[in-house]
């Protein structure tokens, strides 16, 4: 969590440090103030007009305090006048980051898209997921609606010209960050469409013989079945698969 974007901590914009290079062309400038009505950060101010030059003349005052660097001026000069660039002068934020481990899904998210690779994950689970799109039926989406790792998706429709005679994939997943916790499998009301396979389970400590037996039940194979009995059509059991 970052301090900052609490009511009491700094504001993202300003824990940053950066410094910001604000120039006006004046062999372009016409002195319009189109840009200083658009932002707080920038006056055009005009000198007098006189018959003997014949050309409007003044300054464009600009206020660093209150430019974020949006860069709206520059989109909006018609003489493409400024130029505005931000430098980031430190690359670390001053605050901190607090993990609650116990709301932590090991979905790695987080290290995956840290930019400095400063945060590692362990999962809980390893193994591999299969998913054979052309089961399931399309529309559905159960399985990413209860996917607490967001790992699960509806890819993009691709162009009937691209697929070359190959089936459109009505689903996909992302297994970096997959936990393999198995709620889509739980989840889907289909018949062999996600495979689900375990292969180890992260613990601390001493693995006793109960934690053994049900280490066994976690690390089978497993996928969806749908129940055969009439009364009980749509519901959906687990059916264990054999072990490679």
């Amino acid at each position: 969590l970052f301090e900052g974007a609490d009511d009491e901590g700094l504001d993202r914009q300003k824990a940053l440090s950066a410094k910001t290079e604000f120039v006006v062309d004046d062999e372009k400038c016409n002195y319009c103030g189109i840009c200083g009505a658009l932002c707080p950060a920038i006056v055009v101010e005009h000198k007098p007009f006189t018959s003997e030059t014949g050309t409007v003349d003044g300054e464009v005052v600009w206020n660093e305090d209150l430019c974020d660097a949006c860069k709206v001026c520059v989109e909006a000069c018609p003489e493409e006048a400024i130029t505005v660039e931000r430098t980031v002068e430190s690359k670390k934020l001053p605050g901190k980051v607090t993990i609650v481990q116990e709301d932590c899904c090991t979905c790695t998210w987080c290290s995956q898209n840290c930019p400095e690779e400063a945060i590692t994950v362990e999962k809980i689970f390893e193994g591999d997921i299969t998913f054979n799109a052309e089961n399931c039926p399309s529309g559905c989406s159960t399985c990413v609606e209860v996917c607490p790792c967001n790992a699960i998706y509806l890819p993009t429709p691709r162009p009937a010209k691209e697929l070359k005679h190959e089936l459109e994939p009505v689903i996909a997943v992302n297994k970096d960050f997959c936990m393999f916790c198995g709620a889509c499998v739980n989840a889907c009301p289909g018949e062999d469409i996600i495979i689900l396979k375990r292969t180890g389970i992260r613990v601390k400590g001493k693995e006793t013989d109960l934690f053994k037996t049900i280490k066994a039940k976690l690390l089978s194979p497993r996928t969806s079945q749908v129940r055969e009995d009439q009364a009980k059509i749509g519901e959906v059991q687990l059916k264990s698969m054999e072990t490679a």
